[in-house]
């Protein structure tokens, strides 16, 4: 399903109902219309709703066996990422690119409580990722050494304005060894808000400094935690003349 979209969910679930039909005295009801997408659901398991929904979608759900919670009414949300986290909060929502429609579709929803700590990490790492459209285009390329003092990251605006993603150039770098990682939103430099700044210019220069000197970065994670990150900046050199 691509995000934000109806075309593509109409696409699906035509196959799917096809295949499964509704009937009115069934507890579970699944269906779309040019409004959204909704499930009619009479005292059932979350996890059987959940169930319900992968099968006509054809999308994989891996479910969470100690999830006891049951459901009763009607869910109506615009798109089916926000009737999933309405009926399961905190779920892990998977994106692959489509080749042939050329978009991220749905690929699997996890149970977070089914997923380690690490990998739902980078499954929340490359949602964010995939929504802005960072894997590619990030780091700049030079075709020379750079020398310089700072975190050892490229800065990429975020598609709102709200904050910045900073890419590490290396394993090794300042910023990497903070732990930052691409995903990673920063939204304030030092105290300043990144929307104050005039622009990305301004940014970059703020984060870089004098050799052995911090920079404190105010940082959304992909799972909504903000945290401060201090970074310590160094000298280093960056790229290397190929011949």
């Amino acid at each position: 399903m691509r995000r934000g979209g109806r075309g593509v969910l109409l696409g699906v679930l035509v196959l799917a109902v096809c295949a499964w039909p509704v009937r009115s005295d069934e507890p579970i009801r699944f269906g779309w219309n040019e409004e959204g997408v909704a499930v009619q659901v009479v005292d059932q398991p979350a996890n059987r709703v959940l169930e319900i929904i992968g099968a006509a979608t054809g999308i994989p759900v891996v479910l969470d066996p100690a999830n006891e919670a049951r459901l009763d009414g009607l869910y109506r949300k615009r798109t089916l990422e926000e009737l999933l986290l309405d009926l399961a909060p905190g779920v892990v929502i998977v994106y692959r690119y489509d080749a042939r429609l050329k978009t991220e579709v749905i690929d699997r929803v996890f149970s977070t409580s089914r997923v380690a700590a690490d990998i739902k990490e980078a499954q929340l790492r490359d949602l964010v990722v995939s929504r802005e459209r960072l894997a590619e285009g990030v780091v700049p390329l030079p075709n020379r050494p750079i020398r310089y003092s700072g975190i050892g990251a490229s800065v990429q605006p975020s598609s709102d304005g709200a904050g910045i993603f900073l890419r590490p150039l290396s394993p090794g770098s300042p910023a990497a060894r903070a732990g930052i990682a691409l995903g990673d939103l920063v939204i304030a430099v030092d105290g300043r808000a990144v929307s104050d700044f005039e622009d990305i210019g301004e940014i970059a220069a703020a984060i870089r400094g004098p050799d052995q000197t911090d920079v404190h970065l105010t940082v959304r994670f992909p799972d909504g935690q903000v945290r401060e990150v201090v970074v310590r900046r160094e000298v280093f050199t960056w790229g290397v003349i190929t011949q």
